[in-house]
């Protein structure tokens, strides 16, 4: 990782940890360091909530400049007007200056929008079965197959064209934080229907700046099958219910119902000391935070979900038994 890219993420850790504590001014101040480092272009998640803090500090002429890149990045405007962040921000002079034409501010263009027409179709069909219930014992030949297309046609494009990150094809249109490459990534996570390890190409993306620290820690996890190198996969939601047991349990409630249950415990795996200590040098290697500072602002995006200072995946585990529930309690870390 160069010089330049490691003060870049020192910088917006800095900016995130002013963040959770409400001041906005200091935040600024260092996201504006971060997107001032020679040779780095700034992450959208990070311009994102630079802006919101821009919009609750009143200060709208600079808001707007960071909408306006995240729009140019290829961000829907639509999902800005309708964003709550926003609205005094965009009822200013300024912000109906930008509705009215949106690339008047800002610096950041898309570099290659033909090959993010591709990526969209081939999230397109990696998709279209998956959206049908029960959809791998229904067609699982035909997902199969789509899945070792896309696993081809990503290795060739990052072949030939660079890693597809926000640097090349800008962003989703109405996603921030999820990009178009990560679908087929995940759909390549370890395991027996893994056709392509991309650990490798994603650990060099990461560290050459075209894909932001958290998602590439997250899908290195994810393709490797590991859960000890950077920790992105041990927050857990715990439920107990006395109907855990009853078969298709998940398919009657989701996650969301499932948060919300009174007997709902939402957690951080506890690690030992060495642990711990030997994934914060991981992190710490590629730009990323203490645990004991990241846990701090998951807690803080619980409370505040305008701000997403994470990549985490969470895994459910639904208990019929009391006893069963207190004990795996015990053994983590409260987030909520």
């Amino acid at each position: 990782m160069s010089i330049g890219l490691r003060s870049y993420y020192t910088n917006i850790n800095k900016a995130e940890a002013f963040v959770i504590c409400g001041d906005y001014y200091r935040a600024i101040q260092y996201y504006d360091s971060a997107f001032q480092v020679p040779g780095v272009q700034p992450f959208a998640a990070d311009v994102y909530h630079d802006a919101i803090c821009l919009s609750r500090a009143k200060q709208y002429n600079k808001t707007i400049e960071c909408l306006s890149n995240l729009v140019r990045m290829g961000y829907n405007l639509n999902m800005l007007k309708n964003n709550l962040e926003f609205q005094n921000c965009l009822r200013s002079s300024a912000g109906t200056s930008f509705v009215n034409n949106p690339r008047r501010y800002g610096s950041c263009e898309i570099k290659d929008t033909v090959l993010k027409r591709k990526l969209q179709r081939m999230a397109y069909a990696d998709q279209l079965y998956r959206k049908v219930p029960g959809y791998y014992g229904l067609f699982k030949d035909k997902v199969d197959s789509i899945d070792k297309v896309n696993s081809t046609d990503l290795t060739k494009i990052i072949n030939e064209d660079g890693f597809p990150g926000e640097t090349i094809v800008g962003i989703d249109s109405g996603n921030i934080y999820m990009q178009m490459y990560q679908l087929i990534i995940l759909h390549q996570c370890a395991g027996p229907r893994q056709i392509i390890n991309f650990s490798q190409q994603i650990f060099e993306a990461l560290n050459n700046g075209y894909i932001n620290n958290r998602i590439g820690s997250y899908l290195i996890e994810r393709s490797n099958g590991t859960l000890m190198e950077y920790c992105t996969q041990l927050v857990n939601l715990c439920v107990y219910d006395s109907l855990a047991e009853v078969e298709n349990y998940l398919e009657l409630r989701d996650s969301v119902i499932l948060a919300r249950n009174k007997n709902a415990f939402y957690g951080f795996a506890k690690l030992l000391d060495d642990e711990e200590a030997q994934l914060n040098i991981n992190r710490k290697r590629i730009g990323l935070d203490d645990l004991e500072t990241t846990r701090n602002k998951l807690q803080f995006c619980l409370k505040d979900k305008a701000f997403h200072f994470y990549q985490f995946s969470t895994s459910i585990y639904l208990m019929a038994h009391k006893s069963d529930y207190d004990y795996f309690v015990s053994h983590q870390i409260p987030l909520k």
